[in-house]
């Protein structure tokens, strides 16, 4: 399953890190931070859009004119990580 991700420092973060990226999503007037660079060099990619498609995706939030669809975070229950801890 996939989820969204929003705002230049996530984006850039999530750009450097090992998480897969599949698409990133740039408003049509935002100033881009190196972010598209980031997309052609890594290979990802990426759309211009225009507000409406954020509004669509993420709702009314302050995205700061990017967003991307990555893997979903998996999330672990304190029970699970317990049993299978070396501490524990």
């Amino acid at each position: 399953m996939k989820q969204y991700i929003y705002g230049k420092n996530t984006i850039l973060e999530a750009l450097k890190g090992d998480k897969s990226v599949y698409t990133v999503y740039v408003q049509n007037n935002a100033k881009d931070n190196g972010i598209i660079e980031q997309c052609k060099r890594k290979k990802i990619p990426f759309k211009i859009v225009d507000k409406s498609e954020f509004i669509k995706k993420l709702g009314n939030v302050s995205h700061q004119g990017v967003m991307a669809e990555i893997e979903e975070y998996r999330y672990s229950s304190i029970l699970f990580l317990m049993v299978n801890s070396h501490y524990y």
